[in-house]
C-alpha cells in the first residue's frame, strides 16, 4: 500500500490525518446502515427465481467484505500518518 508522506511542501499532516480519521468515521457510520439494509427473506419470496434470496444475501456480504477492507486500508493510513507526527 502506498503511503502519504508528509512534508513542507505537502498537505500539512493534521490535514491528512483528520481526512483520514473522518474516512475512518464514515466507514463506520456506513456499516451501521448496512446493517440495517441487509436482505430479509420476506422480501424475496415472490420472486420467480427460486435461489434470489440467498443471492442477495450473497451480495450483501460482498458489498460488507468491500467496506471492511476498505476499513482496514485506513486503518493502516492512519498508523502510518500517526507514525509521522512529531507530538
Amino acid at each position: 500500500m502506498q503511503f502519504p508522506i508528509i512534508h513542507l511542501n505537502g498537505s500539512s499532516g493534521k490535514l491528512l490525518l483528520e481526512s483520514a480519521l473522518d474516512v475512518k468515521e464514515a466507514l463506520h457510520q456506513l456499516g451501521e446502515v448496512l446493517k440495517t439494509a441487509a436482505p430479509h427473506s420476506r422480501d424475496y419470496y415472490l420472486c420467480s427465481n427460486t435461489d434470489s434470496f440467498a443471492r442477495a444475501c450473497a451480495e450483501h456480504q460482498d458489498r460488507v467484505s468491500m467496506l471492511v477492507r476498505i476499513a482496514a486500508d485506513y486503518k493502516l493510513i492512519i498508523e502510518n500518518l500517526d507514525s509521522q507526527l512529531e507530538y
